[in-house]
């Protein structure tokens, strides 16, 4: 009985981290000039962002290695179940642009990169 039980949270994991595969959340806050948040991105700042984009994942599903207090890009794993974890990429920047300009960078493209020059 458990192991049907089992197999049918997997199954059901397993088909939400599928509609999560390459999956990216933004997040906007206040920095400093040198790029340091005032406060910090935790798990619950996540759980929120993952939400708006339509995933609805528990806060305590959420690993973040330490609490974000840099503007960047970072990965947090969600563990929605115990054999089924997903990748997902955290974007903190200071306002859209910013996160157009880290899409920019992770593409690599220096020609649009530096056409991002002019909203920073």
């Amino acid at each position: 009985m458990l192991e049907k039980q089992n197999s049918e949270t997997k199954a059901v994991a397993e088909k939400q981290a599928a509609t999560m595969k390459d999956l990216s959340v933004s997040i906007i806050r206040q920095a400093s000039e040198d790029g340091k948040l005032y406060g910090s991105v935790a798990a619950r700042d996540v759980e929120v962002a993952l939400q708006e984009a339509g995933h609805k994942v528990e806060r305590r599903f959420i690993d973040l290695t330490t609490a974000i207090k840099s503007l960047g890009v970072y990965e947090a794993t969600l563990n929605l179940h115990p054999e089924v974890h997903v990748k997902v990429k955290v974007q903190v920047a200071r306002n859209a642009e910013g996160l157009l300009a880290q899409e920019l960078e992770a593409k690599g493209d220096a020609k649009a990169e530096a056409n991002t020059e002019m909203f920073r």
